[in-house]
């Protein structure tokens, strides 16, 4: 807009300039025409001290700019350094705190106590305090057979497990199936480990609830014989 106006002006000074050489007008009104015209061009020469000062400013103001965005990257990466050295420090104190003060299980499952613990109770290194029942339905389950007779016990055979806490006539008996044997007896004792068929569901259809470490009588069935074979041989080992 301002060069619009000088090229204006300067249109009318010319005009002006070539009026008053042909005598047309006074030498007056030709100076207040030169002096229109000077005047926009200082303002022009003004606006274009204004426009280097902006593009000054500007530079300044840029210059700020990167000087701030390093001093935030610096600052971001203190402040990411001190968040981290603070996370391991509490993290440090809350392994320390759980070592100290909780008692952590590697598996899940539910606490089943082995007595009432009490405020203040003395509890002596080895006390049995608790156990921890697994929500699987998984069972493990082993048997101790002795050396004699061992021989004749080989993995798919069947086990029936009488549990002390239930009585067979009562409740029935657990069906097993055997899934690996010892290879060494430990002081003339074998151990055999047994799926149980329908975990604790015995052979009356009653399902029983689990308590750690039940114990049980098992009773190996090494081989299925026929009446008529059990017969011939008890005849057989008596004519022996």
């Amino acid at each position: 807009m301002s060069k619009a106006d000088i090229s204006y002006a300067k249109e009318r000074f010319n005009m002006k300039e070539e009026e008053y050489e042909l005598g047309l007008i006074s030498k007056l009104e030709f100076l207040n025409a030169q002096s229109t015209y000077n005047q926009y061009l200082k303002t022009e020469e003004g606006l274009k001290k204004n426009q280097i000062q902006m593009e000054l400013t500007i530079a300044d103001y840029e210059s700020q700019i990167r000087n701030h965005q390093l001093e935030k990257k610096a600052k971001s990466k203190e402040y990411r350094k001190n968040i981290l050295a603070s996370i391991a420090t509490l993290e440090n104190f809350i392994i320390r705190w759980e070592t100290e003060f909780t008692i952590k299980s590697p598996i899940s499952g539910r606490l089943d106590y082995s007595g009432r613990i009490k405020v203040n109770q003395l509890i002596k290194g080895g006390d049995r305090l608790f156990a921890i029942i697994l929500a699987t339905g998984s069972f493990e389950t082993l048997v101790e057979l002795p050396a004699q007779g061992f021989g004749k016990v080989e993995v798919g055979q069947k086990v029936k497990l009488k549990l002390d806490n239930y009585p067979h006539n009562e409740y029935g008996f657990i069906n097993g199936t055997i899934s690996s044997l010892a290879s060494l007896p430990n002081e003339d004792i074998y151990q055999v480990q047994l799926t149980l068929d329908n975990k604790l569901v015995t052979s009356y259809g009653t399902e029983l609830e689990y308590s750690p470490e039940m114990m049980a009588t098992a009773e190996v069935i090494t081989k299925d014989l026929r009446l008529i074979e059990r017969l011939f041989n008890s005849l057989k080992m008596l004519f022996e």
